[in-house]
């Protein structure tokens, strides 16, 4: 006569074990895939904020009568005397537009999708340059060099 029907101790262990093994090998495959998946996700981010970026700061420029540049904010007076202002403000690059001097009391709204960035806006001959000093997750992002279409008083 048979014994009751089940699996023994020793199936179940090699069942387990068997498990197990399958288990850390689907994980070894699935972890360095979503590790990529993310480092891509943040460089497309990265490519996204400074193609916002160099877009606005590159119209505003060139439409300026006069700038003004601070280490971590820079003031334009563009052409219909409105004022284009940019800051960078817990880690993103803001931008305000107003008809009050030096954009006072204006709403900015951010121009960066990640944050961590840290930079200065510097004025030269003819031209303003944002320099990153910090971009997000160890990414980097290119300075944006804009010259301006007409010689404008530094004020």
């Amino acid at each position: 006569m048979r014994g009751a029907a089940g699996f023994t101790l020793v199936e179940v262990a090699v069942a387990g074990l068997v498990a197990g093994v399958v288990a850390l090998m689907a994980a070894m495959l699935f972890v360095p895939a979503a590790r990529i998946w993310t480092e891509a996700q943040t460089s497309l981010e990265l490519a996204s904020d400074a193609a916002e970026v160099r877009r606005a700061l590159t119209g505003d420029v060139q439409r300026a009568r006069s700038v003004r540049s601070y280490d971590d904010r820079l003031l334009l007076r563009l052409a219909d005397g409105t004022w284009a202002c940019y800051r960078f403000e817990a880690g993103r690059l803001e931008r305000a537009g107003s008809a009050r001097s030096g954009c006072r009391g204006a709403e900015y709204t951010p121009l960066t999708v990640l944050d961590g960035y840290a930079g200065r806006f510097e004025r030269l001959d003819g031209a303003v340059r944002l320099r990153y000093t910090q971009a997000t997750d160890g990414g980097t992002l290119p300075e944006v060099f804009v010259a301006l279409r007409l010689s404008v008083p530094d004020r």
